[in-house]
């Protein structure tokens, strides 16, 4: 019998007689077939022995462990899923993805890969794809890490999150039967730079008391919403683009408190935002356009529309009915019946053509001299540190500093335990002050325009520094590639950090996204948390065991006010900590 005719009778008889015996046979021989999982799990899957089939249910246990390495695939040939109390870490790469997929390629062949509880808060997913489940994921009083995944053709939902707060990044959801993710019970996570297409409902779904920050997420070719809340409170919708939703772009039912900032929802199928007994929204810097029925629908709610383009859709700019909502500095212009329904415009607002870059290809920058350009409330500051635009996305004025000269001119050996000294000068055309930070291979080393540093190891050498205004695109830098020779210390081990180290972030300061590193020789329990001066936290970016190497983490400002904070790395050993500026 050979490998084909196992895994026929195993995924035709399931976990029975012949299912045992085809995963006796295949433990004796297994150059013959694929790897034959059920139950309880840990240790390490290794894309070096075949595919892992799954005949039963699997269960990793609270205080058990499993590393899955790239390139493994995972194929479930029945109604079965993963129940994940431990710590998983399916930790693929970009190259090479670790993959969970059904025998029969069809929605709802198999359960879900489930969370649940602290115990699985260490874990890790990353470049995997998961297909053809009834869910993708479930969530349940947990946090682990998921970023950079595939998350296709589910019957039921992508991710659906209770009472989770964790953070979900980089993922593309899509073909889903009915929600791309679910938030409900009391979960607050952050979403941030997902693509969510073709659901049968909603891109994202948020009920209950759930609280979400979701942030530069792309919502496209959904049957219903782009992003319901119904109701929630305390959420923040952030810089995400919605385009084409079969219904409303944004729906607000019955909550409180949520803002809505720098947003894009374009041609959708019925109101663009809609916002039903609902107190206390925040609709800040959107762009609203083209949609089917009102830019901005407003019935029996209170809040604010500041800065916001409401431009060519198919009824009312703004309808409003039985509402109390401040409105001010928006372009109202062009829509189908009236700009204004039931409400007054606001003392400032405009009613011209926004001149936008072009909307149809997804730009929706204001072009130079459009009437949205510093024209918005003057309280408030675009990202280039000018007035306010009007709209989502601004027109950039800043213009990135110049390095007019460095010193050493070309470098391409130095002697080793001697300092050297490096130097550059810059200009800001805009006149606004410079910061130096210069980098010795990634590690943030020194500040200023002069910089000293005395290499102690032979090798090859980085030197990097960076010019910051501090504003949007204000940065500039210059580099240094040589070879250190003739040091009395010895070559680190190729490979591995001498200790362990937290590198600056960086870019530093930032004003959207900033990336670190935390580098250990030997496996350590790590907890990295972001604090403000105050000593309160703002946020745990990492709880667990972190396997020796090297280890990279984002840091979004997503949820979080302009200011100084402190990253913190702490092995229960030592302490090493960073300061990080936020500047909006």
């Amino acid at each position: 019998m050979n490998r084909l005719s196992y895994q026929i009778i195993i995924r035709a008889r399931g976990a029975g007689l012949f299912a045992y015996l085809a995963a006796l046979m295949l433990s004796i021989c297994p150059a013959w077939g694929d790897v034959i999982v059920s139950g309880d799990v840990s240790g390490r899957w290794s894309p070096e022995n075949g595919i892992y089939v799954v005949i039963g249910t699997l269960r990793l246990a609270q205080d058990d462990s499993l590393v899955i390495e790239p390139g493994v695939r995972v194929e479930f040939t029945g109604h079965h899923g993963f129940d994940v109390f431990g710590v998983l870490l399916a930790a693929g790469t970009e190259e090479d993805s670790i993959h969970f997929y059904s025998s029969a390629l069809r929605p709802d062949d198999w359960r879900s890969i489930k969370f649940s509880g602290r115990g699985s808060d260490a874990g890790l997913m990353e470049y995997c794809t998961v297909k053809f489940a009834n869910r993708g994921f479930e969530l349940e009083n947990a946090a682990p890490q998921i970023r950079h995944l595939l998350i296709a053709h589910h019957d039921n939902a992508g991710l659906r999150l209770l009472n989770s707060n964790l953070d979900i990044s980089g993922c593309t959801i899509t073909n889903i039967g009915a929600n791309g993710i679910a938030i409900l019970g009391s979960s607050r996570p952050t979403i941030s730079d997902c693509r969510i297409s073709e659901c049968g409902d909603n891109g994202i779904a948020v009920i209950d008391d759930a609280s979400p920050t979701i942030s530069d997420c792309y919502i496209t070719d959904v049957v219903e919403y782009g992003i319901r809340l119904y109701p929630a409170r305390g959420a923040d919708l952030i810089g995400n683009v919605l385009i084409e939703c079969g219904g409303r772009g944004i729906s607000i039912e019955q909550c409180s408190q949520i803002e809505l900032s720098r947003n894009v929802v374009y041609r959708g199928y019925d109101s663009g935002v809609y916002v039903y007994r609902s107190q206390e929204i925040t609709i800040l810097n959107n762009t609203i356009l083209d949609n089917s029925e009102s830019g901005v629908f407003l019935y029996n709610s209170t809040g604010s529309a500041i800065n916001n383009i409401l431009t060519t859709n198919g009824n009312n700019g703004i309808y409003a009915q039985d509402s109390n909502f401040w409105i001010n500095y928006n372009d109202v212009w062009g829509n189908g019946r009236d700009d204004y329904h039931g409400i007054d415009p606001g003392p400032s607002d405009i009613s011209e053509s926004p001149r936008l870059m072009n909307p149809g290809i997804g730009d929706f920058h204001p072009l130079e001299g459009s009437p949205v350009v510093d024209a918005g409330d003057p309280n408030y500051l675009d990202p280039d540190g000018t007035r306010a635009d009007i709209g989502a996305w601004f027109f950039n004025q800043n213009h990135p500093p110049c390095i007019t000269s460095w010193s050493p001119e070309s470098l391409e050996e130095v002697q080793g335990d001697e300092e050297m000294e490096f130097t550059a000068q810059a200009e800001d055309p805009d006149e606004d002050e410079l910061t130096y930070t210069w980098f010795v291979n990634e590690v943030e080393s020194g500040r200023g325009g002069s910089f000293r540093y005395t290499f102690r190891r032979d090798g090859d050498y980085v030197v990097l520094v960076v010019v910051d205004d501090g504003l949007y695109l204000g940065q500039a830098e210059h580099s240094w590639s040589f070879v250190v020779a003739g040091c009395d210390a010895p070559e680190p081990v190729e490979g591995l950090p001498a200790g362990f180290r937290l590198s600056a972030p960086y870019p530093n300061p930032f004003n959207s996204l900033s990336r670190f590193e935390f580098e250990t020789r030997a496996a350590r329990d790590v907890r990295i948390t972001l604090c403000n001066l105050s000593g309160h936290q703002a946020r745990e970016i990492w709880t667990g065991v972190l396997p020796a190497g090297r280890h990279s983490f984002s840091l979004t400002a997503t949820g979080l006010p302009s200011g100084w904070y402190l990253l913190t790395a702490d092995t229960r050993v030592s302490r090493l900590t960073r300061s990080v500026l936020l500047v909006r």
